[in-house]
Order: structure tokens, then sequence, then C-alpha cells
């Protein structure tokens, strides 16, 4: 069905002075049907303002066209800090949505996304259930991604990617993703990527795209910026 290319909820920063409008809430709506993706937060400029303290929480954003949550601002160095702060998105249901991710967090200094799940997310060019990029100290915790596939790459569960620094993924859930069930890794020009854990996770039967190909494992990392960073306690079946 063609729809027009708009956000379900959408939150946009334009100040030009690094503001942080406070005191988002987001609670107890379900959000599907959109051209792009169910929630978006974003910030429209390179100056970092955004939001602070937002909090998304039993939310179901499903079968849109972008993803299903999604928070970014501009992805360039981090010498200037992150659009966003405190972040906290629980109890969500991120599935069926059509670019091929549940949930995206980017462009955020301080966040928690805990008991959400990912589930039958599909997309043409690649996405992950469960993942975020160029953010700091965000946790996943108790979370369930499933059943990602996309015709391009990754297709996986969970996935810290370039410019993550001191994030952690823990106790989570990945099984029957078409890519890895947790992917550890950067991108070409990505900043700095350090700190990070994943630990006492679990994959059943991912990675099974293509035969001999790297995302055909459990638990991958790869990229040129790694540093200190840790996978353990993990079990892939």
């Amino acid at each position: 069905k063609k729809v027009e290319k708009h956000d379900g909820i959408a939150l946009f920063a334009s100040g030009a002075n690094g503001e942080k409008y406070r005191h988002v809430r987001i609670e107890n709506v379900d959000i599907s049907g959109f051209g792009d993706s169910g929630i978006a937060i974003g910030s429209l400029n390179a100056t970092r303002t955004g939001f602070e303290d937002v909090r998304i929480a039993r939310v179901s954003a499903h079968e849109n066209f972008g993803e299903g949550i999604t928070t970014w601002d501009d992805a360039g160095d981090r010498e200037h800090g992150y659009a966003h702060k405190n972040v906290y998105v629980g109890d969500c249901d991120v599935s069926g949505n059509l670019a091929g991710s549940g949930l995206v967090i980017s462009g955020v200094d301080g966040g928690l996304v805990e008991y959400c799940r990912a589930s039958g997310n599909t997309g043409p060019h690649g996405g992950v259930g469960l993942w975020a990029y160029t953010t700091r100290n965000v946790k996943f915790q108790f979370c369930i991604a499933e059943g990602t596939h996309s015709d391009g790459g990754d297709g996986g569960g969970f996935d810290l990617d370039g410019g993550c620094v001191d994030c952690v993924i823990e106790n989570c859930l990945a099984y029957e993703n078409a890519g890895p069930g947790y992917m550890h890794c950067d991108y070409p020009g990505a900043p700095p990527t350090h700190g990070n854990v994943m630990r006492h996770c679990v994959s059943i039967n991912d990675g099974r795209k293509a035969k001999g190909d790297n995302i055909g494992f459990g638990f991958v990392t790869w990229g040129s910026g790694l540093d200190d960073c840790e996978i353990v306690g993990n079990l892939a079946v």
C-alpha cells in the first residue's frame, strides 16, 4: 500500500545554540501504517540541540514503512557531544516494520532500553531488530529480537555499531534472525567506538541468511576501529 512519507509521532529540534528541550513523554499509544517511522526524535542541525528526559513506554509501533522507534542527530564528530540526553524506552513492541529495524538509538548520551521486543522486521537494504550507533552510555537489557530479515546486509537481532561508547547489551535474547544474533562493528569514517560490552546474552538459530558468509553466526565483530570492548559470558545455540 502506498502511503505518504510521514512519521506517526515526530519531535524535531532546530535551536541554534544547542538547547535541550526537557520532559518528553510518549506512553500508551499504538502506532501503525505510517509512511516513515512510528516515533522519530531528531535534531535538525549540527548544534546538537535536542531533547532531555525522554520517556517512551508501553508503545506498540508496528507495520510502519520506516523504523518502529528512532532517535538521531548529526552523525559527525562527537567533540561537541550529543543532541539528546537521558532517554528511556521500556515495555515497547516494535514489530513488523518495513525499513529493516525495530528500534534505532543514535545521538543519545545516557539511555536505557528494557523489556522491549522486536519481531518480524523486514527491509530491502538491511537493518537490525534493536540497535544503536553514535551514542554513549546506553544500555539494552531484558529485550528480545526475533525474526529479522533483510534482502541486503545485516538482518540481525542486536547491534552496537560505529560511534558507540560505553554502551551495554546484557541479559537479552535473539532467535531466528537471518543475520547475526548480536553484532558489534563500525562503519567507514565512524567516530571512535570503544568501551562497549555484550554479556549474558543468548542467540538461538541466528545467522542463517547466507551459508559461509560472515553474517552466519550468533555473535559477530568486524570493523577497523573497535577498542577496549568485551563480549563475555554469552551462549550461541
